[in-house]
């Protein structure tokens, strides 16, 4: 995101707020790092967790544990205001939950596009606007 994009940005635009906080230093010190170019600060923000799972998959179920967990951790409803001198807390939040089937490719290709999926996950830059 350019800085006039975080210029923009409406905290509200995504849903309800619970509530609002200050920033800590440590987010401070990484919404400026991006304010000045350094995109990949917030790569910081990145927690990288794999999961294997066997059998078939209740795609639903799923995506309802996944919106429980949002639920009870408001860090997976936090966003940062335009200005970086707060972070928005949402009173609730839909998670995406990406999927994809890999059962058509061998177990091989299917080892190298889990690969990369998860290299690409670690990577990509966490918006601390949504």
């Amino acid at each position: 995101m350019t800085m006039h994009e975080y210029d923009n940005f409406d905290p509200f635009a995504a849903g309800e707020l619970s509530h609002t906080a200050p920033l800590t230093p440590e987010q401070e010190e990484i919404w400026l790092s991006i304010q000045f170019g350094a995109e990949s600060a917030n790569l910081s923000y990145n927690e990288s967790v794999a999961i294997s799972l066997e059998g078939p998959l209740n795609a639903s179920a799923l995506e309802r544990a996944i919106a429980r967990l949002s639920d009870r951790h408001e860090a997976l409803r936090c966003a940062l205001s335009g200005d970086g001198r707060k972070v928005c807390i949402l009173r609730s939040c839909i998670l995406p939950v990406a999927m994809q089937d890999l059962t058509f490719l061998s177990p091989a290709d299917q080892q190298k596009a889990l690969a990369s999926a998860r290299s690409t996950a670690v990577t990509l830059p966490f918006n601390l606007q949504q």
